[in-house]
């Protein structure tokens, strides 16, 4: 795409990943200077819960105390900084680290180096990120689980080595003990494996059989909390107890909600996305339609089951979306037949905007939410 510039153009190729790094540094830099990093509803049961996990002085959160992989990290830093600002320095660790995932699965994906960098700067770029992700919430460790996990799937599904298989089966397993939304990882996981080992194949039942380990490793560390907490808390502070009977009663005449969570979340990335989908669909050798469309069913089960619907929930379809999404920027600037200066102008100018927008929508997050109206009291 950008091969017929040289000079400053060719050192930024060479140096996708500090660029990349570079433009998070920028917004975690616009993020302080206007002291951004918000608090939520949520984030007075996580401060309580690292209270209660440090000398048991805290509330006992009963949703909190059962996910406490974040707690932990924060816990590291929290006898140095505190509390608060040890949960934003482990976001904005999460934020950095999971730029390298993110652009090594993109790349894998699209083929295609500069494609992956379009992508990488809209994910990091992206309003989720930045409102949500850098609050004080824990959803920034969900979603570079994501990046990590997708980025392992791909690999999987090229060559099926055991390793990787073993690597996902953990990164799910911890991921569950942050937030369970990202059992939607393992569902794809259980995809692949039934569609290359156990569809239309014979001895189904040993090849079934090879894929238990990895499947318990996925569960176990979930299976323990819960166990945890029923022995030394009682059954009100299981999950099935407080948070799937929380979810159920929460989403009843929600649902004309969800399409509205995926607007806000995605913004003009949806415009792009429709831009990209057919061709994405038509060129990628990764995914034909049916996987494709398969992928993102499962990975919507999570957004519509386990939790209130909110755009930084309908934000866990990302690594189906995003890639897509810079296709589709692509294809509609080439629809235009500019020339290459004027195309490499015209891409600057819409990713700069797209970052100022969404920084200016995440600095100024509540004025947003007051003026739509339809977003304050359903979306968290």
């Amino acid at each position: 795409m950008f091969g017929q510039n040289k000079g400053l153009l060719n050192l930024i190729k060479k140096h996708y990943l500090l660029v990349l790094i570079i433009v998070a540094f920028i917004e975690l830099a616009i993020k302080l200077a206007f002291n951004n990093f918000t608090s939520f509803p949520d984030t007075n049961g996580y401060i309580e819960t690292i209270k209660w996990y440090k000398n048991h002085s805290g509330e006992m959160v009963s949703v909190r105390i059962q996910r406490p992989l974040q707690i932990f990290f924060i816990l590291l830093f929290e006898p140095f900084l505190g509390a608060i600002p040890s949960f934003i320095l482990t976001n904005c660790i999460f934020y950095i680290a999971s730029i390298p995932f993110f652009f090594s699965f993109s790349k894998k994906l699209l083929k295609d180096e500069d494609l992956a960098f379009i992508s990488t700067f809209l994910f990091i770029s992206s309003f989720c990120m930045l409102y949500w992700g850098l609050a004080l919430l824990t959803d920034m460790l969900v979603w570079f689980l994501m990046s990590v996990g997708f980025d392992l799937l791909i690999d999987i599904k090229e060559s099926w080595r055991s390793a990787d298989v073993y690597k996902l089966s953990f990164v799910v397993g911890v991921g569950l003990l942050n937030k369970e939304s990202i059992i939607g990882l393992a569902f794809l996981l259980i995809f692949l494996f039934f569609s290359k080992f156990i569809y239309r194949q014979s001895d189904k039942f040993r090849k079934a059989i090879r894929f238990l380990p990895p499947l318990i490793l996925m569960i176990l560390p979930f299976i323990v909390v819960q166990l945890l907490m029923y022995r030394y808390f009682g059954p009100e502070y299981t999950f099935f107890s407080t948070r799937l009977r929380h979810s159920i009663s929460e989403v009843q005449g929600q649902l004309w909600y969800l399409p509205i969570t995926f607007l806000i979340g995605f913004n003009i990335l949806i415009i792009f996305y429709l831009f990209g989908i057919k061709s994405f669909i038509k060129n990628n050798s990764m995914f034909n339609k049916k996987e494709y469309l398969i992928s993102l069913v499962l990975s919507l089960i999570p957004v519509v089951v386990f939790e209130t619907y909110s755009p930084r929930l309908s934000f866990l379809i990302f690594p189906l979306v995003i890639p897509v999404a810079a296709v589709g920027l692509k294809n509609l600037l080439e629809h235009f037949q500019i020339k290459p200066v004027h195309y490499l102008i015209l891409l600057a100018l819409i990713l700069v905007s797209y970052c100022v927008f969404n920084n200016a929508a995440s600095i100024y997050g509540d004025s947003f939410r007051a003026m739509l109206g339809i977003w304050s009291r359903l979306s968290k």
